[in-house]
């Protein structure tokens, strides 16, 4: 079985390039490994060539299984990174440590890929007062979390939310709309989709915007153990979408600037780099199996 797949799919539509997993894979080839035991599989390219995920399951627990028997005799911390919307699919071992994007647990990671053009970040960046549009968000009607804050913002003024049915293949129009109406807003929204997070979050990072995380008390925000995300981003659960519109309106300019400060501040963690060295510093602070 080939655990590591050339990746047959292209999304979200800015990537240029590679999945995290096929990085981190190349970054750790590079890196010191004493103590650890990296268990490199493609989950989310593995897992969309089979099809059917479950029927690749049983291999892939095998594998995962043997070799957390191997990290344990060795006294070394065995540990994977997993882009697949519902994890590894199966119960861990447990002194297996999953690094998952896009899911809460274990240790939740930014939903990026790589974009070697770097458009979202190169994109200008308007002045708040050019910033006429107070929140947007153009994206896949995937959740009901995302069609609750469609019903909370209908007839708000200064508010742009397009949604409808997307798959794996976004228009090149429908991705320029997207850069354009987020590059014009004060804030973006994010709401949660199937996964508890979304690439959305991150990609409103990159355009220099403030980011509005929409969740359903599964909270898959990365890097909290090191970041104060109140500094530079908004947080609510959709059962508080009737004040949003009001908290986002009485933002004033003055904190608003501050707010963009931070993060500018933060930023650099939400780049493939800077998510493998977290992980290479998350590592470091884990005591080894005896």
């Amino acid at each position: 079985m080939d655990l590591k797949p050339k990746y047959t799919h292209h999304y979200p539509p800015f990537t240029q390039g590679r999945y995290f997993e096929e990085y981190f894979s190349e970054f750790w080839n590079k890196s010191p490994k004493n103590g650890f035991l990296f268990i490199d599989i493609y989950w989310c390219a593995v897992f969309h060539a089979a099809g059917n995920p479950a029927l690749v399951v049983p291999m892939l627990k095998g594998h995962v299984y043997e070799k957390c028997k191997e990290a344990w005799r060795t006294g070394k911390i065995p540990f994977t990174v997993c882009q697949w919307d519902d994890g590894i699919m199966f119960e861990k071992p447990p002194n297996l440590v999953v690094f998952s994007m896009g899911q809460s647990k274990d240790i939740a990671l930014p939903l990026i890929s790589e974009d070697v053009t770097h458009r979202l970040e190169t994109t200008p960046r308007l002045s708040y007062e050019d910033r006429t549009i107070l929140c947007s968000f153009i994206g896949s009607d995937t959740f009901h979390v995302r069609r609750k804050m469609m019903e909370a913002f209908e007839g708000r003024e200064n508010v742009i939310i397009r949604m409808k049915t997307w798959d794996y293949r976004v228009d090149a129009p429908d991705a320029d709309m997207f850069v354009m109406m987020t590059q014009r807003s004060k804030f973006g929204l994010a709401p949660r989709g199937y996964g508890p997070s979304s690439f959305r979050f991150f990609e409103i990072i990159k355009l220099g915007v403030i980011p509005v995380y929409i969740h359903d008390g599964d909270d898959a925000r990365p890097f909290q153990d090191i970041l104060d995300y109140d500094a530079f981003s908004i947080s609510v659960h959709y059962n508080e979408l009737d004040t949003l519109y009001d908290r986002l309106n009485g933002i004033s300019k003055e904190t608003y600037m501050k707010m963009l400060a931070e993060l500018e501040k933060v930023r650099l963690w939400f780049t493939m780099e800077g998510t493998c060295e977290y992980i290479l510093k998350r590592l470091c602070t884990m005591p080894r199996s005896s």
